[in-house]
Formats: C-alpha cells, structure tokens, sequence
C-alpha cells in the first residue's frame, strides 16, 4: 500500500532508522552519547561537532575521528571567551555554550539536536540553560539555547535544521554546503559561513552508507516528532478502549495536508472500515471461549492521517517513560478513564500501519522498545531487512513479489516495452528499483521512467502524459503509487484525449482506492491491478453496515463519517441535510467493502494467537491486569514469528523476514453498463510463479476506438523477419531489421550476418549453414538429350561411312582421297561424338580424364591428317611448275606417318598439361548470393589454351594449304570440299573460344564444348565424306568409263585422263561434265602430269 500525499521521494526515508534509533526527546536510548561539553551563561549557544569516530551498529564510535577532531569545539569556546573578555561586544551579557558529539553521524545529530528543544507546558521541567547555574545544567540532559552553531557535514544539518526550525531555534554551520539548505521554505532558520555546492565543492560528510540527499524532505517528518515535545495541531482523537493487553492501532483515517499533521475531514468513505474492522476482530477475541479466553484485549488506535510524519509522532505515543520520567507506566493495569486521562499508552504491540514510509518511520521508533507491530499494508521491500526492522511483520507479501507479479503480468502478454510511473516514497523508489532489476531479466525496456508526487500541478501531470506519448510504442504503463496521484494522471490523460491509448497495470495502491476514480473512471477504464488475493470478510461487511451513531459515540470520527457517508451536517446553515441516525449503510446507497479491512481483522488474529500461546506457555494461570506483566516484546515477537492460523487471506504463517506468502488477485476496471466494476482476470502464486488468467472473466483490452479481446501490443520494435538481423539501439527491446545477404546466416543471438563458407548455403532457421547439392548436367535435361540424341546420330553416321569405306576400300575415289588419311579423321570423328557424351557424364575424376584428352585429341585426330593431305595435294601440284619428278613424302605409309607424330604431339601436350594441373571434379559456386554450385571437370586452362593454340595452328595451316589450292583445275575439286570443311571450322571455333572463355557456368560451358565437338565432327563428316559416299552410292563407274570413252563426247585428248583423275579426287559427279574440244595448254598438261603421279601414288 502506497504512502498518501507526500512530496518526498521515497529514496529520501531510506535511512530513516539509522534516524529513530536515537529520536528519544526523554525517551531513553542506549549508547547515546552522554558527554556534553557546557558552561553556563546569561545566553547559551549549542554546538554540534562531530568528535568521536562513526559507528554503523551504535550513535557513536569508541575513540575520537582524527587528531585535530577537538579544535573544532575549542574553536567556539575560544570564540566565545573573547566575546565575554570584550567591552565592546555584548559587555553585559556572559556567553555559556552546550556542546555535543554527532559522531560524524546524521541519526546522532538529529537526537543531540532535540535536546535543544524547549519542554512543553506540561513537561516535568519548565526551563534549560539559561537562567540557571552551571550545576543546575549539568544535572539535566536538555539545554535551553539561543542559536546552535554547526553542523559540521550537510547531512547532520539537514536534520538538525529541520528540527530546529519546528521551534524557531537559530542555526548556523561552519561547513555544511549541500544546496538543499538553501531551500529557506523548508530551513528558514538555517544560515552557513561556508557558500554552497553550485558555487564550490567543499566539506562532505565522512563515513556514512547515506548519501545527503536521502534526508533532502527530513524537515516533514521532524515537524511532529516529539516525544513530549509540543507540536500544534498533533491530532488528539484516540480511538481507545482499555483491557489488560492493549494492543496499538495506526490507520489513516483524515486527510494528508502539506502544511500541518493532519486534514480536515476523512480522506475516503471507507476509511473507518480499518479500525472498526480491527474493533471487530477484538470483540470477535474477547467474545471467544477458545482464544484468550481470560483476557480482555482493549486497542488504542491513532490516526496517521496519510502522513508518514504524523505516524512517527502517533507512534511515539506507544513508547514507555523512562526510569526519569513523570509517569511509570501506560494503558495497561489502568481503567478506563486513566487511559484517556493521558497521551500515552502502555501497548503489547501496534498494528500498522497502513502506507509503507509511515511502517517504516514508526517500526524504526518501536524496534527500540522492543514493540512489534504487524501491518496489514505496508509492502516496501526495505521492511524485510531484519538487521533495521526486527520486530516489524506484516500479513501481505513485500513489494518484490507483487513488483513480480507486475513484470510477470508484462511478461505474460509479451510487452516487452514499457512506462513506468511511481509515487516518491519508499514504497514507490523501491518498488521501482526492483522493476528495473526485473525488467532488466526479463529483456523488457523502460521507455519512461518518471517518480510522480502529490506535490504535482496540473502542468506537471500533463508534462507526464505527454511523455508517455512522446513513446506511444509503449502502450503499457506500471502505476506504483496510491489512488491521489492516480487520479490527477488519469484527469491529465482526458484532458490530452488519450483514453484507451495506455493498458494501465496499477499495484495495491491503486488497487485499494479504485471505488474513488469518480469521473476519471472512463480514462482507467481496462487498468488492471494487484492486490493481495484474499476473499472479503462477508460477516465484518455486514457488521460494519449495522452501525450508526447511537452505538457508536466512543469513535471519535464516527460523526464525520455519517456526514461524509450520507452527504448530510450535524450542524444546521451549512446548505445540507440533517443527518439522520436512522439511516443505514447499504450498497444501494453506495457502501463498498473495502478489501484491507480483511486484512486488519486477520492482523489483530495474529497478536491473538501470538499472545494466547504466549500466556499458556509462559504463564498459564494468569489473568487480568496481571496479563502485561508477563509479556515482552522479545518474547511476543517469537510467538509471532511461530503463529499459523487460517484467516480471512488463507494460511497465515511468517517466514524468517516476518513475511507472508504471497498470492495477489489481479482485477480489471470494467464497464458494466456505464457501471465500471473491479472484476478478478486472473490471479497470482509465488508458488506457481506465473499469471493464471480465469476462464470466466475473460480481458476486455480498451483502445482509443473500441474494446475487443486481442491482446495490444506494446513492444519498441516488433520481432525481425526471416533472414533480418536485430541492429541494436540504445534500449536493449529497440533495434531496427536489416536483410542479411542470401548468403549469410544469423550469428551473436540474431545482431549479426556471417557469410557462409564456399559452397555452403544457410539453412531454413538461418542459424548456420549447410552444404549446397551441387549440380551438374543430368542425362534428362533437355539440352542434355538433344546434345546426346546428336551425338548418338553422329556416331550412326559415322560408323555408317566407316563401313561403307570398308567395304569400298578398293574404289579408286576412296584410294584417291588418301584412304588411310581418311580412316584417321573418322577415328577423330568418332572421338569427338563419344567426348560430347562423356561431358554429359556426371563428373568423376577418370571422366574428367577422358574429356580432357577426348578433347584435345579429337581435333587432332581430325585436323592432323587433314593437314596432312592438303600439304600433300600442294606439294604435289606445286612442284609441277619446277619438275616432274615425284615430290618426297607422298606416299600412303609416309602421309600416316606425318599424321601419327603430328597426333602425337598433342598427346605430349595433353599428358604434359595433366600431369602439371591433374584434371578433377571440382564444386564451385559461380555467385555467392545465389543458392547454386556446380559438379564440373576442372580442365586445366593451361591444357585448354595449349591444346586449342595447337589445334587452331593445324586448321590454321589446313586452311593456309586449302586457300593455295583454291586455284586448281575444276576437275580437281576435293581441295574446294576441304576449304569448306575448314573455313566453316574456324567459324565455329571463332564463335566457340570467347563464348566459352566468357561463360562462368560450367553448365553452358559443358554445353558448349559438346556443340563444338559435335559441329565440328558433323561438319567433317558433311564436307570430306558426304560427297564421296554419294559419288560411290549413286554414279556408276563403268559408266564413266563409257562416257569418256564415248567418241560423241566432246573432251580433250587428255578427257579420259582428267576425268578419270577427277573421278579418283572428288567423286563420280566430276564424270557428267563435258566440256568443248580445245587443245591442251602447257599448264593443263602440267596439272595431268601431276594428277597422273597423284593417281599413281595412290594406287
């Protein structure tokens, strides 16, 4: 439960313990240090110094801090001797001093402080210092002075000026320059020597765990703390009724007011529910024959008034006199009207109180008498500390768990980003500090994270919203704070038109004055809230809507409640209706339970229980006023750490903290016919540890333009897509979506790209990477089957033509053409065809082995003897002009010979290039961001090179000879076939070399390779043998031979002989031209000559 409308931050009551150990006024606390350095006077001055050494678990040290630590107080005392020795300053007038040790310690300085506070009328002394003797000062532990010089470090003045600004008590410091002491709204009566921090850095506080700004709002809290100090407007209305145990109560009952303890009126409806509800729980005791069945408990209860200053100082009320004190006992033992009769009241522990700061501020002061005290609301996670809070429990979970439930709550419907908006009092600083820690776990970011104060104006509130729209991708907003600062952020969201923009998650503080939104409902509309899961006590309800003013005269507020119920005066002229004792609380008229009424009924159990095993272990036996003088608070807090009980809120049992397990309910404010209603969504354990929702309720999300049941998204930047990589921002939930590259799969948990090894590709989750099934040319592809289909026809033809060659091997055109020359070039052929379909082959290391040599040597095989033969028809014809004599190297066994060693040197180049570069599969991916590698034949290049330079060196060379013999006689036209056969070669190969050389895929270069060979085989076979088939299949030779013999026919004398010649050179087709009678020329009868030898040698 949060601590009502306070302007403190909550980090700055953090200390406040360290404080309370030794707030004491006439209080006794041990170990304060009891050493005052005093002289009398007319007019007295206090000091502060810090003398002896810090000390963390007492008020002060054992030995003094440092060597020079007493110049500070001789300093004054030699300041003060040469005032009193001057004739010119205060001639008349003898200084005295009182001089105390802080012991470089806040808390200490505060409690040395209040012993320069003046007595009250009614204490049981009058007067301090002055006016007294040095023995009368001595003999007491309080100084009446003028001023007080110090103190030495800004954090023992901010206390010290706080108090001693409640009575107009003079302060000037030496050394504290903390800029917070500037404030003159909060320390009018503090002035320094020393300029402060904005202007320097000097002086700081030595030796503490608490850093000044923790005690920055000390000056709310001193404005009542006081013992039996006088404080105005203290409120004094106890609630008490006596027993022979009371038992203490601190509800907040009256409003917070800033600028005195307490309001003026109740601060909700409901807000007597608390104490009657712990009324109730005592009557229920004192009415059972089973729990403490021979005690009367009686309470005495106080108001808080929403102010964790007023409950330190209702608190001090439950402490006990000391051995010097006026009185020697409290409450119990007494009666009735002894109880009323006085301010303080002897109780066996407190229940309370309600907000945290104020737990926090009264357990520090009762921890040091040894008084537990249980609340029923406080959840600030600084409570559990048992080395500051031993005697304090309480019957709801610390704020870490329901902060738990909070992140939990984000967690389960993925908000991953989100505001957060917290009251600044302990109860909000801490909650919030644990949200950070938890959010943090969970990978959940803070978009705004901004304390809020009921010290806020309008302009403050909507500064706030509109931060909280500045991220609007943060759609859900954790309100830690109490229902006053609620309300005014939720008016600040109408006014900005923001209703249904946020999913508000409200804690216990919210949780507890929902029923009061009023007309700021419909901006909270679809809030959910935590509060502690327990059902509400049906019976007390009922009880509580029975009263009325006639049996309820003894509750002080009861009045006040009746008119601010009703709407009705006591009083005539104010405009009201009279109120009416017969009229009825009901939930027609508006009663609404409220839920921590339950828990204050269980709270009272707990002492019940406590005390009952308490008396029949210790003292059985003993009843009445002789009850209380068997307990302790000692022993009372170890029968309250051991109590198990069913209550109203489950299993009640303690662990070592003085904590309960938690379990929370989690409601949603919903419309019900213009109706809004808490509804319970779900709930959760710390057991279980996550949220449960509740089938039958389910969650109506609220946005700006309807209701429905899809879940809002609040999330700073949504889940990157496949094959997107997270570019961090500056919150960890912020990033932006970056493509990674086809090739590069997600590392470093998704916030980076790394590219995949060669031939490997990033698997479907993109999270590594797998090998690529390389391709290759496959026998059912389309370009496969066509190259195969042409290839498997190429070898058909070509066997077709060896065969037919075989069998005329005898014919005079076959002879002529270089028979056994011809039978090389068809081997070529064949090779060629059977290369083409092993380059279909998918590749293996010995294929690659064939189609390297198969394609070098295919063209030799054609292209070497076909240099051979046009070598031989020019050197034959050539040397016609010069001679008739056979040119050397002409015959059938020497034409193979220079055709094999010509072949041969490309099988020496072919061996030499594979032994330099050995051919093999190779796997390669020809683009890397393409999902695709290639099966090949790694060819070496230089075997490529070197192969096609010799190759097109020999087509070249065919073509040089077949360009030289263009010009021979017509009859002799085999060298025109070979010009054709090889020009159309060197096209191809044109075509063939930069395609190829500029084609990356091994696919198309496998292709193209085969469509080479095989246009280089077909072009073989359609130029050199087509024509000779033809002639053998189709032009009989015998009728040639009557043709040219035939005395019709008009041909030269040498006819038969040229005809014969051009039969045996290119085919029968030569036989059907007929040419006119003409003699021979010189040149023609050369070309005979030669055609002669040319038909000789073949023959």
């Amino acid at each position: 439960m949060a601590r009502a409308n306070t302007g403190v931050m909550p980090v700055l009551l953090f200390g406040i313990i360290i404080i309370l150990h030794v707030a004491e006024g006439r209080i006794s606390v041990p170990d304060l240090p009891d050493r005052p350095y005093v002289r009398n006077g007319d007019v007295i001055l206090g000091g502060l110094f810090p003398i002896t050494k810090y000390s963390a678990t007492k008020p002060c040290g054992d030995s003094l801090w440092i060597k020079a630590a007493l110049q500070l107080p001789e300093a004054m005392r030699f300041a003060i001797e040469l005032i009193n020795n001057s004739t010119e300053l205060l001639p008349n007038v003898t200084l005295g001093f009182a001089m105390l040790d802080t012991c470089m310690k806040e808390s200490t300085a505060l409690a040395q402080s209040m012993k320069f506070a003046p007595y009250n009328e009614t204490g049981c002394h009058t007067s301090g210092v002055g006016g007294g003797n040095e023995s009368s000062l001595l003999s007491g532990d309080y100084f009446h002075v003028a001023g007080v010089v110090g103190a030495g470090f800004s954090v023992a003045s901010i206390g010290s000026a706080g108090f001693l600004t409640l009575f107009h008590i003079p302060q000037v410091s030496y050394a504290s320059t903390s800029d917070t002491l500037s404030d003159k709204v909060k320390y009018p009566y503090f002035l320094r020597v020393v300029p402060p921090d904005k202007l320097q850095h000097t002086m700081t506080r030595a030796n503490t765990g608490v850093m000044p700004v923790l005690l920055f709002g000390i000056i709310i809290i001193l404005h009542v703390a006081e013992g039996r100090i006088s404080v105005p407007d203290l409120p004094d209305r106890p609630y008490v009724r006596n027993g022979d145990v009371i038992l203490g109560g601190l509800f907040p009952i009256t409003k917070y007011s800033a600028t005195k303890p307490c309001g003026d009126s109740l601060w909700i409806k409901a807000a007597l529910q608390l104490p009657e509800a712990m009324r109730f729980a005592i009557e229920l005791i004192n009415n059972s024959t089973e729990l403490l069945p021979n005690v009367t408990l009686g309470f005495a209860m106080l108001d808080t008034c929403m102010k964790e200053s007023t409950a330190l100082a209702q608190s001090m009320k439950f402490a006990p006199y000391n051995e010097t004190g006026c009185h020697t006992s409290g409450v119990g033992g007494g009666n009735e009207s002894s109880l009323l009769s006085g301010d303080y009241f002897h109780v066996a522990g407190v229940v309370g109180a309600g907000f945290s700061v104020a737990s926090i501020g009264s357990a520090g002061f009762l921890t040091l008498f040894h008084i537990p005290q249980v609340s029923y609301a406080s959840t600030s996670d600084t409570l559990s500390d048992k080395v500051k809070y031993p005697y304090f429990l309480r019957v709801v979970p610390p704020d870490k768990l329901q902060v738990q439930a909070m992140v939990d709550i984000l967690n389960k419907f993925g908000w991953t980003y989100v505001s957060v908006l917290y009251v600044d009092s302990d109860y909000g600083e801490t909650a919030a500090k644990t949200v950070r820690k938890l959010t943090k776990d969970f990978g959940i970011c803070i978009a705004v994270d901004r304390v809020v104060s009921d010290s806020f104006q309008q302009s403050d509130w909507d500064l706030t919203v509109s931060m909280l729209l500045n991220a609007r991708n943060a759609r859900a907003v954790l309100l830690i704070m109490h229902i006053s600062p609620a309300i005014e952020l939720f008016k600040a969201v109408k006014r900005a038109d923001a209703m249904g923009v946020f999913q508000w998650i409200g804690s216990d503080g919210v949780s507890v004055g929902i029923a009061d939104l009023g007309d700021s409902a419909d901006a909270a509309e679809g809030i959910l809230t935590i509060r502690p899961g327990f059902d509400y006590a049906r019976e007390f309800n009922t009880w509580f809507k029975g009263l009325h003013p006639a049996i309820r005269s003894d509750n002080p507020y009861f009045m006040e409640h009746w008119e601010l119920y009703f709407d009705c005066s006591w009083t005539n002229g104010t405009g009201k209706p009279t109120c009416d004792e017969d009229n009825r609380m009901t939930e027609a008229n508006g009663f609404a339970p409220m839920s921590f009424a339950t828990l204050v009924i269980d709270t009272t159990l707990v002492f019940a229980h406590a005390l009952h095993s308490l008396i029949e272990e210790r003292c059985p036996g003993v009843v009445g006023q002789n009850v209380s003088k068997c307990i302790n608070g000692s022993l009372l807090l170890k029968y309250l750490l051991e109590v198990e009980f069913q209550g109203h809120i489950g299993r009640v049992k303690f662990d070592k903290q003085g904590d309960i397990l938690a379990q929370y309910d989690i409601e949603q404010l919903q419309n019900k016919s213009s109706d809004y209603k808490q509804v319970a969504v779900a709930s959760w354990d710390a057991d279980v540890g996550h949220v449960q929702l509740v089938d039958q309720n389910p969650i109506i999300w609220v946005t700006s333009e309807s209701v429905s049941l899809e879940t809002p998204e609040s999330v700073c930047s949504k889940p990157c897509g496949k094959g997107e990589f997270y570019l961090q921002k500056e919150l960890s939930c912020c990033w932006e979506c970056r493509k990674c590259r086809n090739n590069e799969y997600l590392v470093s948990n998704q916030t980076s790209c790394k590219e995949c090894p060669e031939l490997m590709w990033p698997v479907e989750s993109l999270t590594s990477c797998e090998s690529v099934q390389p391709e290759h040319m496959r026998w059912g592809d389309s370009l496969a089957i066509t190259i195969l289909t042409f290839s498997i026809i190429g070898i058909i033809l070509a066997a077709f033509i060896l065969a037919f060659f075989i069998r005329h091997n005898n014919a005079k055109l076959i002879k002529a053409c270089s028979r056994e020359l011809a039978y090389l070039i068809l081997t070529g052929v064949f090779v060629s065809y059977l290369t083409a379909i092993f380059f279909l082959a998918k590749p293996e290391d010995h294929f690659c082995y064939v189609e390297h040599f198969g394609f070098s040597l295919s063209f030799a095989w054609i292209y070497a003897p076909l240099f051979t033969r046009t070598n031989r028809i020019y050197r034959i014809f050539a040397s016609g002009k010069k001679t008739k004599k056979r040119p050397p190297l002409v015959s059938p066994r020497s034409q193979v010979i220079i055709a094999s060693l010509l072949i041969t040197i490309e099988v020496i180049i072919s061996i030499i290039t594979a032994a330099v570069n050995p051919p093999g599969i190779e796997q390669r991916m020809p683009v890397k961001t393409e999902k695709f590698v290639e099966l090949l034949c790694k060819l070496p290049i230089q075997g490529i090179v070197a192969s096609l330079a010799y190759n097109i060196l020999l087509v070249a060379m065919c073509s040089f000879y077949a360009f030289k013999t263009r010009k021979l006689p017509d009859n002799f036209n085999e060298s025109k076939f070979i010009s054709m056969c090889v020009y159309t070669t060197l096209v191809i190969w044109l075509a063939f070399i930069p395609t190829y050389f500029t084609t990356s895929a091994a696919y198309f270069r496998v292709v193209l390779l085969s469509v080479a060979l095989i246009l280089n085989a077909t072009v073989v076979l359609a130029f050199l043998y087509a024509p000779k088939v033809y002639a053998i299949a189709y032009v009989d030779a015998d009728t040639i031979q009557i043709n040219q013999l035939n005395p019709t026919t008009s041909v030269s004398p040498l006819a038969g002989s040229s005809n014969m010649t051009s039969l045996q050179g290119q085919g029968r087709v030569a036989a059907s031209i007929t040419m006119e009678p003409r003699p021979f020329t010189a040149r023609e009868a050369t070309y005979e000559h030669h055609h002669d030898l040319a038909v000789a040698t073949i023959s």
